[in-house]
């Protein structure tokens, strides 16, 4: 028997046939902008992130949720508005 550490999003025990499939990460799509193109690219990235906004918390009102299921959708929107990560977008 393996045994795995690490956090745990959801206590409990799972007894099962598991299957290890090989990560890969994503690779981001580049792309060149002409200046021209940069307010309509902020205006993009403007729009997605309130649209996130607003379905996350309609999530929150809408769902029945536990503390625990709260918390974690409840942390998606610190994630959408963390100027950690905006802060360079537009510059």
């Amino acid at each position: 028997m393996i045994s795995l550490k690490g956090l745990v999003a959801n206590p409990g025990l799972f007894i099962g046939k598991t299957k290890t499939i090989k990560e890969r990460l994503a690779e981001p799509q580049r792309k060149t902008i002409t200046p021209a193109e940069i307010d309509g690219e902020l205006s993009k990235f403007s729009s997605a992130q309130t649209q996130s906004l607003s379905e996350i918390e309609q999530s929150l009102e809408t769902h029945d949720l536990g503390d625990d299921d709260r918390s974690i959708i409840e942390m998606h929107l610190m994630i959408v508005n963390d100027p950690d990560i905006t802060a360079g977008i537009g510059q």
